[in-house]
């Protein structure tokens, strides 16, 4: 295993505490029925969706100069 797949393992684990945060707050936010803790988790999973993609097209192109 070379420095970049290290480097993208390292980032994934911080991108999938992240998810499980968002869901954590999404079945709170669903669990409470409060219409501002829903869009407040509608937002954090949007963003996080960008993020995931951004760390994709990151990951694919580390991987590509090795």
């Amino acid at each position: 295993m070379d420095d970049a797949h290290r480097t993208v393992m390292a980032r994934s684990s911080y991108l999938w505490i992240a998810a499980g945060l968002a869901f954590s707050l999404t079945i709170v936010a669903a669990a409470t029925g409060s219409i501002r803790l829903i869009e407040v988790a509608l937002i954090v999973n949007g963003v996080l969706a960008i993020v995931g993609i951004g760390f994709g097209i990151w990951t694919g192109r580390a991987l590509a100069r090795r």
